[in-house]
């Protein structure tokens, strides 16, 4: 089939659904833009280290002008990928001019609503992938409009999560493509490789790739006692298990060995910090802190207090997301 053929045969519904979400996801985040500057300090401090690799094309150790308590070194080892990005974007989109800092402030205002909408644009794809066209759009509207999804970091903060979750639902996509039908056939385990090399991504874009584990883990357990429940064939269970284990190893070996084996390090301090049911963990949960800032800063605040309004009430579906998934697989 040649490219005419294929510009002919382009489901042009399609397009205009995916155009309109991206449309209304960057009109959405893009409403900031309007301000002179930006907003938040940690946006301050990757446009400055993005500042930084657009000169030189080198991330610099120190940061001399970084607010600290203790320390001004840059930790590169998660997110150097969406600083590197960034820059690269600002290089090809003014076709290789040097930095220039009102330029690049405009860029800076540009990004995370680019990468939001882009976000938004993937969740089609993956509801589309998982259920149909219908929940794809649903999701992808969601994902647009949504405040809890919209706010702070995809709404005009460039931050590396703004960028992060992208690569998370892609390699969602492609192991859904995976499991769908389980079998160890060549598209299967090439789908599992290919979600495996965009966990990896995640894992040195955001320091939050954790998610990925806490997301697959109780889904591969679930999906193994449902199948077995529903008294799947073996090879089937065996292959269901691989793919996903596949696209786990991948992710596991080369995050870890990311900036010297720091990627493993950050695995499993949030791990043995976080997860366990401890006096400290249960407190942190029920407790706003004592000090100011979290008294506060509404990132601080209990989001329990505020999912009608400021955190919306719509969170309540990826709780629900979570036990029917597994029925679905």
């Amino acid at each position: 089939m040649n490219l005419i053929e294929r510009i002919k045969n382009v489901n042009k519904l399609q397009l205009l659904i995916i155009f309109g979400i991206f449309i209304l996801a960057f009109a959405t985040r893009a409403h900031l833009m309007k301000y002179e500057l930006f907003f938040e300090f940690d946006s301050y401090f990757h446009a400055r280290i993005i500042s930084y690799v657009i000169e030189d094309f080198v991330i610099p150790f120190n940061d001399p002008l970084r607010f600290a308590p203790t320390e001004s070194f840059v930790p590169i080892s998660s997110s150097w990928f969406f600083w590197y990005l960034s820059a690269v974007i600002y290089k090809v989109f003014t076709l290789g001019a040097p930095y220039n800092k009102d330029l690049w402030i405009l860029f800076v205002k540009i990004l995370p609503a680019l990468y939001g909408a882009l976000i938004s644009v993937a969740m089609f794809f993956l509801g589309k992938e998982a259920y149909s066209k219908k929940a794809g759009i649903a999701m992808g509207v969601f994902s647009a409009i949504v405040p809890a999804f919209v706010y702070r970091t995809m709404a005009g903060f460039l931050e590396d999560d703004s960028l992060g979750f992208l690569w998370m639902v892609l390699g969602f996509i492609f192991l859904i493509k995976a499991i769908k039908e389980p079998k160890l056939s060549k598209d299967q385990m090439k789908n599992s490789v290919i979600a495996g090399a965009f966990f990896t991504i995640m894992s040195v874009t955001w320091n939050q790739f954790i998610i990925i584990y806490l997301v697959l883990a109780p889904t591969l357990l679930a999906g193994i006692i449902l199948m077995v429940l529903r008294k799947n064939e073996l090879i089937k269970i065996k292959s269901f298990f691989s793919l996903i284990f596949i696209s786990l190893l991948i992710f596991t070996i080369f995050s870890s060995l990311n900036d010297g084996g720091r990627g493993i390090n950050t695995v499993s301090g949030y791990v043995s910090q976080y997860l366990p049911i401890s006096k400290d963990n249960i407190e942190r949960a029920n407790s706003k802190g004592s000090d100011l800032i979290s008294q506060t800063v509404g990132e601080e605040n209990l989001g329990r207090n505020y999912f009608a309004n400021k955190y919306n009430a719509l969170i309540i579906f990826p709780i629900i997301a979570i036990f029917l998934i597994p029925l679905r697989l």
